[in-house]
């Protein structure tokens, strides 16, 4: 992990230990924890919709809020930009994205969250690989980020089926319906 994003991840999960705070990293730090990809460019964090209020305060305490503007497809209830050193942070609460058949809302209950140990032995809150392969499924302009999930899930496996199972719960349009079916 780049030098950056560490130190700027550090100084988020030190800043919430002890506090009930759900919450977790996805976008491409996730993929470059996976080894999917070898560079992230900035840290998405998505935060339960109960932790939001507290999350922007920590947020705020450590870094600069920017202006933050949500576009089609997005329907994030909850989309703020921070600046932690040279890093740009991404929180988002109510993750959702509208396509042809409805909106898809994700949802990172406690279950949905796994625990990694960065190169310190700092612990920090990821998401599942399996949630974010239907959002970028989802979301304009990521085929190469699905083409390296579905590359890795070839390779390695599915590790958490029923993520993916969680997901056909939601209206989806047919054609990812058919690609998540694949791996199940």
């Amino acid at each position: 992990m780049e030098e950056k994003l560490h130190q700027a991840l550090l100084k988020i999960c030190k800043r919430i230990p002890g506090h009930q705070i759900s919450w977790a990293v996805g976008g491409s730090l996730m993929l470059q924890m996976e080894g999917l990809v070898d560079v992230a460019r900035d840290i998405d964090i998505l935060v339960d919709e109960k932790c939001v209020k507290t999350m922007i305060q920590f947020l705020k305490d450590i870094g600069t809020e920017h202006t933050a503007l949500s576009k089609d497809p997005y329907r994030t209830k909850v989309f703020k930009k921070y600046q932690i050193g040279e890093v740009e942070v991404d929180l988002m609460s109510g993750f959702a994205l509208r396509h042809d058949e409805g909106i898809y809302e994700a949802s990172f209950p406690k279950q949905a969250i796994r625990i990694l140990e960065l190169q310190d032995g700092q612990v920090a809150p990821f998401c599942y690989l399996e949630d974010w392969y239907v959002l970028y499924m989802l979301m304009p302009n990521k085929g190469e980020k699905v083409m390296l999930i579905e590359h890795h899930f070839e390779n390695v496996g599915i590790n958490h089926p029923e993520r993916l199972e969680i997901a056909l719960r939601q209206p989806l349009p047919t054609h990812i319906v058919k690609r998540v079916m694949r791996w199940l």
